[in-house]
């Protein structure tokens, strides 16, 4: 954060590729150096197909969401993935 502000995200997929492929000093590089920004959000009423398509426009997997500019929590494709097995077995 910036104060307040959201300014990226920092996820397992950056810790592989810029961290570990790139052989980085774990000791001295700061997340502002690996995250990515600016964190792409989706508003909490959207539908999950919304979101889904968001991330595959984005080439994202993790979306922050939002209650009225807000950020009020996370969802990845996991969590969709998730979704949709649980909605298979009903």
């Amino acid at each position: 954060t910036n104060g307040k502000e959201i300014v990226g995200i920092l996820t397992d997929t950056d810790m592989v590729r810029r961290v570990v492929a790139a052989g980085v000093d774990t000791l001295t590089t700061t997340a502002e150096q690996i995250m990515s920004a600016p964190l792409v959000t989706v508003e909490e009423d959207k539908t999950v197909l919304d979101a889904s398509d968001l991330m595959a426009q984005k080439h994202i997997r993790h979306l922050g969401v939002t209650q009225g500019g807000k950020l009020v929590g996370m969802i990845s494709v996991r969590d969709i993935l998730a979704f949709l097995t649980n909605l298979r077995k009903k």
